[in-house]
């Protein structure tokens, strides 16, 4: 049995997944925003250019003299979902080419 407090951020991270999916996307598609980026680059590879910015905002958050905790926490959240979406994405690209 795992850690009791990982499911609860699991399900943070589904509700954050569902709330910037209603956000962002068209239709009926919950990653269409990322396949729009079809033209210039495997929509994996836009979602990994999205995530190497939140690592990058992840510095920058925990390098501030005074790091807000509630920022910290919220970054560690959105890598924790962009890295399944571009895992998902990615798995979808190999499959079609295969």
């Amino acid at each position: 049995m795992g850690h009791p407090l990982f499911k609860k951020l699991a399900d943070e991270e589904v509700a954050e997944h569902n709330t910037k999916s209603g956000k962002y996307n068209i239709g009926e598609d919950p990653l269409g925003n990322w396949r729009l980026v079809v033209p210039k680059m495997r929509p994996w590879e836009g979602a990994y250019a999205r995530l190497t910015e939140k690592i990058a905002r992840l510095f920058a958050i925990v390098n501030s003299p005074e790091m807000n905790p509630h920022d910290f926490q919220e970054i560690l959240k959105e890598l924790a979902v962009y890295c399944k979406i571009v895992r998902i994405l990615y798995d979808e690209d190999r499959e079609a080419m295969s």
